[in-house]
């Protein structure tokens, strides 16, 4: 399986019709108006922090370390927060 392009990915301001969204080395575009598309755009922006957060949860549920499970919920809150526009 090959990698995917490493974050941070991020949200442009919108054109008349579209969201950019920051991918380098290309840019990607997720088409249509209003908040579900911003949305959208931003649910796929955070998918490097997604990928680390599940790769954490689990790491957590096969941990008894309380430090592990700390690093779990700090990043998954982030990601979460990332998705939701309140970065």
């Amino acid at each position: 399986m090959s990698k995917h392009t490493p974050g941070p990915w991020s949200v442009g301001g919108p054109t008349e019709y579209a969201f950019q969204l920051s991918i380098e080395p290309s840019i990607g575009v997720v088409f249509g108006g209003g908040e579900e598309v911003q949305a959208n755009a931003r649910l796929i922006a955070a998918a490097p922090e997604m990928l680390e957060a599940l790769d954490n949860a689990a790491d957590a549920l096969d941990s008894d370390n309380p430090d592990i499970q700390l690093r779990a919920a700090i990043v998954a809150r982030a990601a979460i927060t990332k998705v939701k526009g309140e970065a």
